[in-house]
């Protein structure tokens, strides 16, 4: 017996058992089509199986609506694993386009025995969800152009069908309180999303709070309880059904909708928020899929409310945030990199506010900071991202708030951090110094900001009070900046520092602290200057903080960061701090490599003076060639 009429008969065997409602597994039956589809030869055959399948097999498709929305899903993965399989591999058994043609005559033929009992709709939709699925990934290159436009009309047919069917099932009060019918239907439905017409009008108002409750109640919650998420439907296709919830409010618009699922949005972050606290996430590729559902919906109401509806945009800003903080352990995970919906939810909803309701702003400030256990930084991860979070949120609006939340809560607490770390951390091992860095750095940088706020247009404060808080902490901070480099803080963080505290105590031009306090930059060029010269040349600089590689120890790395400073030098001691770096301090090296690159950046430092003072440049450049320039070949510039 040949190979080809053996297969006939296994073929004919499994009809004969589908139309006689044989029992069989549905993992049997969708093995079965798998293997017979691509095998048959005529299209009559596909045709007849197609309607067997559908009309007959009761596994899946029953007058009683007794399905399992999971397994019947498996329906759609079926077809679409068919399909897209022969139209790889179309001969040599039959085309694909007569298969296809077999394909749509079986659907027919089952469409028009069943007028009567009018349940064809529901059952359909998995078997087209799969097919028009394929098409999104089936390559249209075609050398016939009749059997291309054969299969695109066919196509059309499939489209046509499944927004007939879609339609009929959700305006079906019987579908409708089947949550089976209705969960399968809306999978099937936002996988083939883009295959809707615009027109096609969905009856949102049967379905769209069922399908926030799909994703974040049947799905999400349930999928976090018993971990189970590589086999859910629901959960294999969070962002499709996300896209659909965005299709729904763009379409809906209704606000009472929208702020319904962000309440229920909140209630499962917060819920997630906290069960991580106790238990360390590591399905991270599943609470990845969440942000990124969470994200498409957020950015989907930002852009139905943007620039309108000023209460709404308050009131959805502050849960984003909230939402944000709560997943922010998730993003510390997995980056932001080419995640630019993140970014832009977040600034939009910080900047809203601060523009907006400077109330609210605070409110949530003081909110997050209420929640953290800082009791647990050491050893639970989540709340250490709490922190984060919160340290990127104030140093956001520092220079925007209050004088009485900036003064009296968030400088007098990230100064706590930063003067009094044993306090949060344990500081005892080197890991303890890993865990607490970026913490750190995240502290000095939400008082970088805050010192930025003389220079800035914010009408929000009171002058006096503000620099009466600088006079009396800025030595203290310098001092404990010193202190924490190069263990704690990069070398990055580090001159990013000085620089801000140089513009602050040295400007001749526009800072009223030098004006006020003349001494103050005394102190704090002298105190730096004497620390290159005395810091021990053989100490090595950690290699991952820094990113300049000719910088080999602690030492030339703080001589690097003082000559960063000297075009902030006041005019009347520039020359004299050229001429003491140059003999002092940089001959108090031991490396010639690193004498001769920092004498390099000085050179570069006198150049940007210009930035600052054209006519001081003027005086380094004079310095330079008169007194560097001459005694040594191997810096010399032209």
């Amino acid at each position: 017996m040949s190979q080809g009429i053996q297969i006939q008969k296994e073929l004919d065997l499994f009809v004969n058992s589908l139309a006689s409602k044989a029992i069989a597994t549905p993992k049997q039956t969708l093995s079965n089509l798998s293997y017979f589809y691509p095998l048959i030869k005529n299209q009559r055959n596909v045709e007849l199986l197609t309607f067997t399948f559908i009309k007959y097999c009761s596994v899946f498709f029953n007058d009683n609506k007794l399905i399992n929305s999971k397994v019947n899903y498996s329906v759609l993965e079926c077809f679409n694993y068919i399909v897209i399989s022969k139209f790889r591999i179309s001969q040599p058994h039959l085309s694909f386009k007569d298969f296809y043609k077999g394909l749509q005559a079986g659907i027919l033929n089952y469409i028009n025995s069943d007028r009567g009992g009018g349940n064809y709709h529901w059952k359909l939709l998995p078997v087209l969800s799969g097919i028009l699925l394929s098409i999104d990934q089936r390559d249209n290159f075609f050398n016939n152009i009749a059997i291309e436009r054969d299969i695109l009309k066919t196509d059309t047919y499939f489209i046509n069908l499944f927004q007939t069917c879609i339609l009929k099932t959700l305006n079906d009060p019987s579908c409708l309180q089947n949550f089976e019918i209705l969960s399968l239907s809306l999978i099937c439905l936002s996988i083939s999303l883009s295959h809707i017409r615009a027109n096609v009008n969905l009856p949102f108002d049967h379905f769209e709070n069922f399908l926030v409750d799909l994703v974040f109640e049947n799905g999400i919650v349930n999928g976090l309880l018993k971990n189970k998420q590589d086999d859910d439907p629901i959960l294999k296709n969070l962002s499709n059904l996300a896209l659909l919830i965005e299709y729904c409010f763009e379409k809906n618009k209704n606000f009472n909708d929208i702020d319904l699922t962000l309440n229920k949005i909140t209630s499962v972050t917060n819920n997630i928020n906290s069960v991580y606290k106790s238990d360390k996430p590591t399905n991270y590729q599943f609470l990845k899929k969440i942000v990124f559902t969470v994200v498409i919906i957020f950015q989907s109401i930002i852009n139905i409310f943007s620039h309108k509806h000023k209460f709404l945009q308050i009131q959805f800003s502050r849960k984003f945030l909230i939402n944000l903080y709560n997943l922010n352990f998730v993003i510390d995970e997995i980056g932001t990199g080419g995640f630019s919906s993140y970014n832009f939810i977040y600034h939009h909803s910080i900047g809203y506010l601060i523009s907006n309701d400077l109330n609210t702003a605070e409110i949530i400030c003081k909110t997050l900071l209420s929640g953290i256990n800082f009791n647990a930084l050491n050893d639970n991860h989540v709340e250490l991202e709490n922190l984060k979070f919160l340290l990127i949120y104030m140093e956001n609006i520092v220079g925007s708030c209050s004088d009485e939340l900036r003064l009296d809560l968030i400088l007098p607490f990230v100064f706590d951090l930063i003067n009094n770390s044993r306090n949060f951390f344990r500081m005892q091992t080197e890991n303890d110094l890993i865990i607490y860095k970026p913490i750190a750095e995240g502290s000095h940088s939400v008082f970088l900001k805050f010192l930025g706020i003389l220079n800035s247009n914010n009408n929000n404060f009171n002058i006096d009070a503000n620099l009466n808080y600088i006079r009396l902490n800025i030595l203290g901070y310098f001092d404990q900046l010193l202190r924490q480099f190069p263990k704690i803080l990069s070398l990055d963080q580090f001159i990013t520092s000085l620089t801000k505290l140089s513009t602050l105590l040295m400007d001749e031009m526009n800072s009223v602290i030098y004006f006020q306090n003349p001494g103050y930059y005394k102190i704090f060029i002298n105190t730096l200057f004497d620390k290159c010269i005395s810091y021990d040349d053989n100490e090595f600089l950690s290699t991952p903080d820094n990113n300049i590689p000719q910088l080999k120890t602690t030492k030339s790395a703080l001589i690097f960061s003082f000559i960063n400073i000297i075009p902030f030098i006041p005019t009347s001691d520039f020359l004299y701090y050229l001429k003491i770096t140059a003999n002092n301090v940089l001959s108090s090296l031991k490396s010639k490599d690193e004498r001769i690159f920092l004498t390099n950046s000085m050179f570069d430092a006198i150049l940007d003076v210009n930035k600052i003072d054209s006519q001081k440049e003027n005086l380094g450049i004079q310095w330079w060639y008169s007194n560097i320039n001459n005694d040594n070949n191997e810096i010399a510039k032209l």
